[in-house]
């Protein structure tokens, strides 16, 4: 397995009010596992959050994850999983929310499903909130990812459902 891209955001100096947080990151999973991340705040300048000791199961189900942002407009959130374990978050096959938008400082549920043809192990999920109005990349901070925040967590999928 390949470690995950590491996103630099460039245009948040500090954790000022320009800067699109993730806060409320809340995801129950299979067998009484889950993330319940409540009000992680700024991670600082670059704007990565590595939180990958914090794990849950999945299977290949449909799941509610909840959200909020810091930020009191509307901001997109995407979510992947490095279902390939190359380290590279691809749109088009490990994208399991794209550009949710309508993210506030209100808590948004967003349903997603783990598809049939995940094989089983240990993944690297990777969550973004960013400015509203382009598709952010997981892996560059460039274009509208630059306000905004990643968080990596970890997830085992197993062949349950």
């Amino acid at each position: 397995m390949v470690g995950p891209c590491i996103p630099q955001r460039s245009n948040c100096a500090d954790c000022g009010s320009s800067c699109d947080t993730i806060n409320d990151f809340i995801l129950p999973g299979d067998a009484g596992t889950a993330i319940n991340d409540i009000g992680t705040g700024c991670v600082g300048f670059s704007g990565y959050d590595d939180r990958t000791n914090e794990s849950l199961c999945l299977s290949h189900n449909t799941y509610n994850l909840t959200v909020s942002c810091n930020y009191p407009s509307s901001e997109l959130f995407s979510v992947w999983i490095d279902f390939n374990k190359n380290g590279v978050f691809e749109t088009t096959t490990e994208q399991i929310i794209s550009n949710y938008g309508g993210i506030t400082t209100s808590r948004t549920t967003i349903p997603f499903t783990i598809p049939g043809n995940v094989q089983a192990g240990v993944y690297t999920m990777r969550a973004v909130v960013a400015f509203a109005g382009g598709n952010p990349d997981p892996c560059i901070a460039t274009g509208f990812i630059q306000d905004g925040e990643t968080h990596d967590y970890t997830v085992v999928i197993t062949n349950a459902n």
